[in-house]
């Protein structure tokens, strides 16, 4: 359960953020903590009574989560945290392998010299993640490095193309990731760092071409932590 404030969801950024953002901003981090996994019904009476707040920004936090893909709203039901099939995990895989690519490479291109800083800190704040073993940390800081990056291509379109699609991707990962313990985060986090030093050196070709790489780690060790297929258990045969 979340036990923060909207105030104390928030970090030392200026201008304070408008209640909704950090509304949602504090669920999106519960979901990709894994406290809320996927298929978990978000119930908007107890987000106002969590936050001390109206329902008005409670329920703009939920509309801008179901815009980023976290949440799905259902009639006569409310909204659940998403969860996808696999037909729907392989649908974004696919696109994610056509379109992040290219927007790595227009960050690579136009990046601005004042973008540096923020960029590689941000891969700092993800390798610390990655170093402590912490599922959760690890995915967070990852799609924050990723929405970054996005960011700095400044293509807004494809960046909401991206924000609904691997969000509940990601959130998808956590959950198969810490079930299996398959996965080495140091080892992914440094696949990383060639994606930010192509970035940083404008090479955009190299940016995609890495980019890439680590969207095709990421799709194989989602697949190979899929959960086993259950299947009906046999009628056993009465003794006579």
């Amino acid at each position: 359960m979340l036990r923060q404030t909207p105030t104390a969801a928030v970090s030392d950024r200026e201008p304070i953020l408008p209640l909704r953002t950090q509304i949602a901003d504090a669920v999106e981090a519960a979901i990709l903590s894994g406290e809320h996994p996927p298929g978990t019904r978000l119930i908007e009476r107890e987000l106002v009574d969590r936050f001390g707040v109206s329902s008005i920004p409670v329920r703009e936090a939920l509309q801008d989560l179901e815009a980023k893909g976290l949440v799905v709203k259902i009639p006569n039901v409310g909204c659940r945290v998403v969860e996808l099939s696999e037909h729907d995990a392989e649908a974004v895989c696919e696109l994610r392998r056509t379109l992040e690519p290219l927007v790595f490479r227009w960050a690579a291109e136009r990046i601005r010299p004042e973008q540096h800083v923020p960029l590689t800190e941000q891969w700092i704040r993800f390798q610390r993640a990655a170093a402590t073993g912490d599922f959760p940390s690890f995915f967070r800081e990852d799609i924050a490095f990723h929405r970054l990056v996005w960011q700095i291509a400044g293509n807004r379109f494809a960046t909401r193309a991206l924000e609904s699609t691997i969000g509940p991707l990601f959130a998808a990962g956590l959950a198969r990731g810490a079930r299996s313990g398959r996965i080495n985060l140091k080892r992914e986090a440094q696949k990383h760092k060639p994606v930010l030093d192509a970035i940083l050196a404008g090479d955009g070709d190299r940016a995609s071409g890495v980019l890439l790489e680590v969207a095709n780690s990421f799709e194989f060790h989602f697949k190979n932590s899929a959960p086993p297929v259950q299947r009906p258990a046999r009628p056993q045969r009465r003794k006579r």
